[in-house]
């Protein structure tokens, strides 16, 4: 995190990315995924692709009630709008429309 450049910083992320999806990989509790970033559509920055590791976890469970939770948990994790996340009550009108 210390790199002067961001494409150090994400060389030193991607590295950090990398280890965790090997460790998560070691676990055994779901089907492999690929612990190599690759890039993000035809943007110039290196991902993970978490997303693939939620679909892993989620064919993973066995639990027909876990199965049916939703994947949202909170507003945040929804909307990033600024106007958004900083007025409770519009926050709370989104969240009851989505049944968080």
């Amino acid at each position: 995190m210390d790199a002067s450049t961001w494409r150090g910083r994400e060389a030193a992320l991607s590295k950090a990315y990398e280890a965790l999806a090997r460790r998560h990989n070691a676990l055994g509790i779901t089907a492999t995924v690929d612990p190599i970033v690759g890039p993000f559509h035809s943007r110039p920055f290196q991902v993970i692709g978490g997303d693939r590791f939620v679909k892993a976890c989620r064919a993973a469970i066995q639990d027909p009630r876990v199965r049916e939770l939703s994947l949202l948990g909170s507003i945040d994790q929804f909307g990033d709008s600024t106007d958004l996340l900083s007025s409770v009550g519009q926050a709370r009108q989104v969240a009851r429309a989505l049944d968080l």
